[in-house]
């Protein structure tokens, strides 16, 4: 048989990709290997972080985990929110999809749903200049944006200081915010004035969360949040989109059919289409779906490893996108000595958005997280101090602790790259420029500046390694048709030398804004996903 339409990956890209071929009344396949392990976060007793870390005797099993069960090259610092029920994310990628580098330090995932399994749900869309600058056409990209929040569900405040740089048009009502955050947001009212001057926009965090139940009374109901602080370990009803969601509903689908344990390695030209093969990576062996059009989906690093394989590409440098990222430890001095409320969610409550005068209209984009439910351990390991020493000074700064997430924007240069070695693995190369790390360096400085004002005062800044912000983008550029690398797209997502072969991730991107790629990596999917069913017809 030969497929219309073959996703290769079911990450928030290759869902989208899927779900729009699907839509169309095509014939689909998705290949991925699809690692998967519901049981552990299913088992969590119902009841939020308070209760359970005050009654339940066998809470280190998804808490803290068993000694050896842990992955011993963890980097808490990119994967801290992989906990114990989300460790399958990470699985086999070692194995099967290496990256050889000295300087460069992705997460990636061969999960069911890939990194999407694990995200933080941030839901921020491009403005129009950024869209340009990445080479997406900004009003097919309004229309897709739209599609993807009403059907993932996106809750987000039209009312806020930070609406139009970031909040979605489609919204349900904003999350609650905790005690924290409320505390925050009173200094920022305040001092409304004073942060305009300084270019600096505070609002609520757009979420991938649901404040509002979808789909009641069907198979695929999913229900508003809980406020149980349980949103790194379990599924909190459903509330937080998950790839997976998606595909389950895909695959009631008679014209749709999941391929699982496949690890596509190329795709050849065929007599009836192409053919994506793949190795089955519980036995080694191999196999092959037809299809007339293909759309790679497989995240930025694995995209590029899988074309460049097929082009056999050996050695051909191509650009990497990765948003270098700090976090700022900082206590609330608004909170000290408060009480704060149990009610809350996990993610991201605040999300501000800092605009220096040596960035010109580029932001820079900072998200707020009242630490808590992930363990004090983890920042009690970059403090300072000793041990003991720094588990006191978390304890004392429990309620009024606020780690500050700041991703920087990023731009190709020719000391950023990934190329396919000769046994197949992808190498990487990552290092900033003199400019650029002045630029990071005026960042982080403004952004001290603000947090003191809002009286978030900076405890430690952590410069995390490249990699660890976990946006990627930019390995198969868009052409400029001038200086090019060995393999491009075309601007509806078509890879060159390849007529039947569409990438519908963010490879193809030339610019990375600071903000979360994810909702704008979904809405370019159905966008590229539009433009390949469109050449079928």
């Amino acid at each position: 048989m030969t497929f219309d339409v073959v996703v290769v990956g079911s990450g928030p890209s290759g869902a989208q990709a899927a779900k729009e071929a699907a839509e169309a009344g095509l014939d689909v396949a998705m290949l991925d290997v699809g690692f998967d392990d519901p049981d552990l976060a299913a088992s969590i007793p119902r009841g939020s972080f308070a209760e359970l870390r005050r009654t339940d005797p066998e809470q280190r099993r998804y808490f803290l985990g068993f000694e050896g069960e842990t992955d011993a090259d963890v980097n808490d610092r990119v994967g801290g929110h992989f906990t114990p029920p989300r460790s399958y994310i990470k699985r086999g990628v070692r194995e099967l999809a290496p990256v050889s580098s000295d300087s460069f330090f992705p997460e990636m995932s061969l999960a069911l749903g890939g990194l999407g399994a694990g995200w933080g749900s941030g839901a921020q869309v491009f403005e129009d200049f950024e869209l340009e600058r990445a080479g997406l056409p900004v009003e097919a990209m309004r229309e897709c944006y739209d599609e993807v929040a009403s059907d993932i569900g996106v809750s987000g405040s039209l009312e806020d200081d930070t609406a139009a740089t970031s909040v979605p048009r489609c919204v349900q009502s904003p999350s609650a915010i905790d005690t924290n955050a409320l505390a925050i947001m009173a200094r920022y009212g305040r001092r409304r004035s004073a942060m305009h001057a300084r270019n600096f926009l505070l609002g609520r965090a757009p979420l991938a969360m649901l404040t509002e139940t979808m789909h009641r009374g069907t198979r695929w109901e999913r229900g508003a949040n809980p406020y149980e602080d349980m949103d790194f370990y379990g599924e909190s009803a459903r509330s937080i989109y998950r790839p997976k969601y998606t595909i389950e509903e895909l695959r009631a689908n008679p014209r749709f059919r999941y391929v699982g344990n496949a690890l596509v390695e190329r795709f050849e030209d065929g007599a009836d289409g192409t053919i994506a093969c793949y190795r089955d990576v519980r036995d080694g062996s191999e196999g092959s779906l037809s299809a007339r059009r293909i759309l790679l989906a497989a995240n930025p690093i694995n995209t590029a490893r899988i074309a460049l394989r097929s082009a056999r590409a050996i050695g051909a440098r191509q650009p990497l996108l990765c948003n270098p990222y700090h976090y700022v430890v900082t206590a609330n001095l608004a909170m000290l000595g408060r009480p704060a409320s149990d009610r809350r969610h996990s993610l991201a409550q605040l999300v501000g958005s800092l605009t220096p005068a040596h960035r010109g209209e580029e932001h820079v984009f900072a998200a707020f997280f009242s630490y808590r439910s992930l363990m004090h351990f983890r920042l009690v390991r970059e403090m300072p101090l000793s041990p003991g020493a720094g588990l006191l000074l978390s304890r004392a700064l429990m309620n009024a602790l606020t780690i500050v997430g700041v991703h920087h924007p990023e731009s190709p240069t020719d000391r950023k790259w990934v190329r396919l070695a000769t046994d197949g693995i992808i190498e990487a190369s990552y290092a900033l420029g003199s400019d650029e790390e002045a630029a990071i360096a005026g960042d982080l400085h403004e952004l001290r500046r603000v947090l003191m004002d809002l009286r978030c005062i900076p405890l430690s800044t952590i410069a995390t390694p490249p990699g660890s912000s976990i946006h990627y983008a930019g390995t198969i550029p868009i052409s400029r048709g001038d200086g090019d690398p060995a393999l491009t797209t075309a601007p509806d997502g078509r890879l060159s030398g390849s007529p039947n072969v569409y990438v519908a991730d963010s490879s193809g991107w030339r610019y990375l804004p600071a903000k979360g790629p994810t909702l704008t990596m979904m809405a370019n999917a159905r966008r590229v996903a539009k433009a390949a069913i469109a050449t079928l017809r």
